[in-house]
């Protein structure tokens, strides 16, 4: 369907997501109580972000799926996972977009794929950074098209930022950009993995 929005008009894309919208919208949780929304291309990032993970510092992970951050690290005790449905080996359930209260025990937190699904990213960024010495995560990032933005909210996505919005929000919360590198695991959504500390 994403290849075929990728090439389609402007107002056949937007009837098409109309439609979508009022026919065969699932509720944000209800989808990824299914392991097969889970995607096999998606350990790319996994692969390259468990590098990042200090295993020094107390690492929350949000959105952690499947759980299978934990294999690659060398030192998993340190790291903690949640995700918005309840798995086996899930420690906690957390909705980004319903008000959060997080242990102060944790001082770094990881966010694969996560962040599209978040209303008001500012407003949990705010809410964490007060404990935070390292926040990494991927961002499928916006280029400012319109028929790029409706290609987003077809996969469900709530925000839009561009490379520049996405660093800012994190810039004045007091972070600053430590690494960050492409992601290829899609040709129609470029995506960034960022490590942002302080």
């Amino acid at each position: 369907m994403n290849q075929f929005l990728r090439f389609a008009k402007p107002s056949v894309m937007k009837k098409i997501l109309l439609t979508s919208k009022a026919i065969f919208k699932i509720p944000h949780n209800e989808r990824w109580i299914d392991d097969k929304a889970i995607l096999s291309s998606w350990s790319e990032r996994s692969t390259l972000a468990a590098p990042l993970v200090n295993p020094n510092l107390n690492t929350l992970e949000f959105g952690s799926g499947i759980n299978n951050m934990k294999a690659l690290l060398k030192r998993p005790t340190n790291f903690f996972t949640s995700d918005i449905v309840c798995r086996e080996g899930t420690d906690f359930v957390i909705d980004l977009n319903k008000p959060i209260l997080i242990d102060s025990k944790f001082n770094s937190f990881l966010a694969l794929g996560v962040l599209e699904y978040i209303k008001n990213l500012h407003l949990v960024i705010e809410k964490i950074s007060p404990q935070a010495k390292e926040i990494i995560f991927t961002y499928c990032y916006y280029h400012g098209k319109p028929i790029e933005r409706l290609r987003r909210s077809w996969n469900g996505w709530l925000n839009h930022y561009t490379i520049e919005e996405i660093t800012q929000i994190f810039e004045i919360n007091g972070f600053y950009l430590f690494f960050s590198c492409d992601i290829h695991e899609s040709d129609t959504f470029p995506q960034k993995l960022f490590h942002f500390v302080k």
